[in-house]
């Protein structure tokens, strides 16, 4: 005999286990989704939909920003986070469901795609389905979609990464957000690597009784620096491979691409192994000139206190030697590493970021 559910009870359970937000939709605000993209193709009973959202820390961009490290993000921050720290959530979360006697189905961040499979019948839904996270946590209430196409949440802006358990629990929905976290600002699209984030044209997506609008993502430009395949955003590649983006390749050509690139980088290589995929550009749009222009408007409540662009004491890092925030730098110490080089690491020598 089915026992009787409590949403609060379930959305204890999950911050218990890790989640930093959960919000609840009910099975009717998907019923416009694409059979690829809609969770009663993955579980024909389900009556909801339970989002979770862990944050990506702040301090993650610091070393991409510095130049000097980058497998914190990737990591804790990007794949590592969905793959590790998001999945175990759901996993644990799906697994109380069902000792509640309710069917449960985790979905993850990284579901495999792109594999072109074919439907099980002439009709139905092809073996790929991977539900949209951030319509989905529209959907349970957790905030809007940003003009960039990333997920804005009243607490922690964009900084979070999502997962999701499909039940046939008939839990009651949370109201979808009434708030405005995004003003347009269009600090993603100066602030994106790629120049993937279209500055005026707009998708719309009905969702329930609400509509999402963002951008028109230019998803292969976007991969292509996400990934690290051109030296503009990584410092990894050596002379001769990658490039800029060319107009006009296709998904599966950047894929490609991707691979054989991978297998001559070995950073690429060990990040891959560790998260499932490399983060390169450290969504400097989407994520962190975003999350400070929030920052500033107060509209997030998790605030850092000190930021990049203040007054704050700092080390100077250069390639020699890190001078802590009040050592004195030696004369001409700053001048003879700028005169000596080495490239890409030579803005340390300025101290800046």
């Amino acid at each position: 005999m089915k026992m009787t559910i409590n949403t609060n009870r379930i959305k204890a359970f999950a911050k218990k286990v890790g989640a930093d937000v959960v919000g609840v939709a009910n099975i009717e605000r998907f019923k416009d989704a694409p059979p690829d993209k809609n969770p009663l193709s993955l579980l024909p009973e389900a009556r909801s939909v339970v989002v979770i959202g862990r944050r990506v820390l702040r301090g993650l961009h610091r070393p991409i920003e510095e130049g000097t490290g980058w497998h914190a993000y990737n990591m804790f921050g990007y794949g590592g986070l969905s793959v590790r720290y998001v999945n175990k959530t759901v996993y644990e979360l799906a697994c109380y469901i069902e000792d509640l006697g309710y069917q449960a189905v985790p979905h993850s961040a990284h579901t495999i795609w792109n594999i072109r499979a074919r439907a099980k019948k002439a009709g139905y839904a092809r073996p790929e389905v991977c539900v949209t996270l951030i319509y989905a946590a529209y959907a349970a209430g957790l905030g809007e979609v940003g003009w960039s196409k990333v997920f804005l949440n009243p607490e922690y802006g964009p900084m979070l990464r999502f997962g999701l358990v499909i039940t046939d629990a008939p839990f009651k929905p949370d109201p979808l957000f009434e708030g405005k976290l995004c003003d347009r600002c269009k600090q993603c699209v100066k602030n994106c690597p790629a120049g993937a984030i279209h500055p005026d044209k707009e998708v719309r997506v009905k969702i329930g009784e609400g509509e999402v609008i963002h951008n028109d993502l230019h998803i292969e430009k976007c991969l292509w620096y996400h990934w690290g395949l051109s030296s503009k955003v990584s410092p990894f590649l050596p002379d001769g491979i990658g490039g800029e983006y060319p107009e006009g390749m296709t998904m599966d050509e950047i894929c490609a691409v991707r691979e054989e690139i991978v297998k001559k980088v070995p950073m690429y290589a060990r990040l891959k192994a560790d998260t499932r995929t490399q983060a390169i550009c450290g969504s400097k749009g989407c994520g962190l000139a975003c999350v400070r222009h929030l920052e500033k408007l107060g509209k997030i409540s998790k605030v850092m206190k000190n930021n990049t662009e203040g007054p704050f004491p700092r080390a100077t890092v250069t390639y020699k030697k890190v001078f802590l925030q009040e050592e004195p730098i030696p004369k001409g110490f700053i001048e003879e590493c700028q005169k000596e080089g080495l490239g890409k690491l030579s803005k340390h020598c300025e101290g800046v970021g």
